[in-house]
């Protein structure tokens, strides 16, 4: 009885210890992980000019990190390429709403969901807007 039970608590034992070994094994995974997506993080943003080579943050990196809303970096390159410039309040509370409103760019011949006629300067800043995001996606 006490050989059985001596067998039974070694098994256990060495049963803790594999799930011990195994969980070691899969932080030690996830810490690589981590690790490649940051070094991934930093590249981009040294290519988009927020991070120097010396990892430090420039003026870029500052008006990214003060975005609260929609994709930072997205912003801050539409900041910085003057998209934002010259627009009365109308266009830029229309562009605006473009970043925080989640839809798709169809092919519906100039005319809107409604069937009216887009505004031309809407469409013209829609593909302004495109140019920056083409660039990050490079």
């Amino acid at each position: 009885e006490i050989a059985a039970g001596l067998a039974v608590l070694r098994l256990r034992r060495a049963a803790e210890e594999e799930e011990k070994r195994v969980k070691r094994q899969i932080r030690e995974g996830q810490v690589a992980l981590m690790k490649e997506e940051l070094r991934g993080m930093r590249r981009v943003l040294r290519r988009l000019g927020h991070l120097s080579e010396d990892g430090v943050i420039g003026n870029k990196g500052r008006v990214a990190c003060e975005v609260s809303t929609s994709d930072e970096l997205l912003v801050t390159e539409l900041v910085f390429a003057g998209l934002f410039q010259d627009l009365d309040p109308a266009q830029l509370a229309a562009l605006l709403s473009c970043l925080v409103a989640e839809h798709g760019f169809g092919g519906s011949g100039g005319k809107g969901k409604d069937g009216k006629k887009e505004d031309p300067v809407a469409m013209i800043r829609t593909r302004e807007m495109r140019e920056p995001v083409e660039r990050m996606r490079e």
